[in-house]
């Protein structure tokens, strides 16, 4: 298997990582250029799907 770096593309700084019941949850910051906290959530920290809601 081969993964490539980033993990998720795009600008997304400072991640941090943590897991709950069996799934991981990203958060990056992005006040400097957008009010919001983007949310991603993976299964394996691979294949990470944004929560757009």
């Amino acid at each position: 298997m081969k993964i490539i770096n980033p993990i998720i593309r795009g600008f997304y700084p400072d991640p941090d990582v943590c897991s709950a019941e069996g799934k991981y949850y990203m958060v990056c910051s992005s006040f400097e250029y957008f009010p919001g906290v983007p949310l991603f959530e993976s299964d394996d920290l691979i294949n990470c799907k944004q929560d757009r809601d």
